[in-house]
């Protein structure tokens, strides 16, 4: 996109270029998962909590 001023060119709007990938294989993701998982606790704790939810406590106040 070219940008003007008075009908003259001044500057020329351009995206910047992605150096980050877009996409992980199956395999690279699960590598970078290694050793980041959550502890065994709050794992346990996690998963009693099962479906419980703060929806019924409404608005806070």
């Amino acid at each position: 996109m070219m940008i003007s001023l008075n009908g003259l060119p001044v500057a020329e709007l351009n995206s910047i270029p992605s150096t980050r990938r877009l996409s992980l294989s199956r395999a690279e993701f699960l590598a970078q998962l290694v050793g980041r998982q959550a502890d065994a606790v709050l794992r346990g704790d996690l998963r009693d909590l099962g479906d419980v939810t703060t929806d019924d406590l409404g608005p806070i106040r």
